[in-house]
């Protein structure tokens, strides 16, 4: 089947992760841990940051997991229990409060984003940061009006690598699921994909991940090629 509409992740996809999100997790775990190194380096260890380099690692969970289960890491750092919805809104809005001040696009994003809305292709975008963090994003980037969606893991869906997310926001575009696809770089973007019955798009170099792939693709300007054929593409 054509794919008429795309669903994005965001982080890593869309937004460059080390640029936009090393500098806010360097905050992040700093203002949490009040000035105790013991605490800052445990919070780190939990959530896989290696705070003298100022990166998060390759595998570290903030990557994909929602801020949510973010905070369930953490909380026993800081004597918190896991579900503790103070704590998760503490994590939300530290996160609110530093990301706008430095996402950073992948290079080409706002290009490829461009060239869909002009084919009359809707676009959404489905990530497990909170609703209200990405949107503050998006807004920064300028890219609001193209999306017909943002849902985040707090949007009533679920997170991933449920489907709950791309369920919605294909039915928000008036498409099958099956003709919308899940453009991501996480194992969790492409379970959800499956889940949900939509076409998952794998993109980058994670050669681990392309077994579980409908689509394989080294940049976001390779789903051009994909979409070519949609009738919804203007005569």
């Amino acid at each position: 089947m054509p794919i008429r509409g795309v669903v994005f992740d965001k982080d890593g996809t869309l937004i460059d992760f080390h640029a936009t999100w090393d500098p806010v997790f360097v905050a992040i775990l700093d203002g949490l841990a009040g000035g105790d190194p013991a605490r800052l380096r445990a919070a780190a260890e939990a959530v896989g940051f290696d705070v003298a380099a100022g990166v998060a690692a390759a595998d570290s969970p903030l990557r994909s997991e929602s801020n949510a289960e973010l905070a369930d890491r953490l909380a026993p750092v800081f004597g918190r229990g896991a579900g503790d919805l103070a704590f998760i809104a503490e994590v939300d809005a530290r996160i609110e409060s530093h990301a706008p001040s430095t996402v950073t696009e992948v290079e080409g994003a706002t290009t490829v984003l461009e060239a869909l809305v002009r084919r009359g292709v809707p676009l959404g975008v489905a990530t497990n940061d909170s609703e209200a963090s990405a949107r503050l994003q998006i807004d920064e980037l300028g890219w609001s009006a193209h999306f017909v969606a943002v849902l985040g893991y707090d949007s009533g869906h679920g997170a991933k690598p449920g489907p709950g997310m791309v369920t919605a926001i294909a039915a928000a575009m008036n498409l099958p699921v099956q003709e919308v696809a899940m453009v991501g770089d996480s194992r969790q973007d492409l379970a959800a994909a499956r889940a949900a019955g939509a076409v998952a798009v794998l993109v980058g170099h994670r050669r681990d991940l392309c077994d579980q792939a409908d689509i394989v693709i080294a940049s976001l300007d390779g789903l051009l090629a994909h979409l070519a054929e949609s009738p919804r593409e203007p005569m």
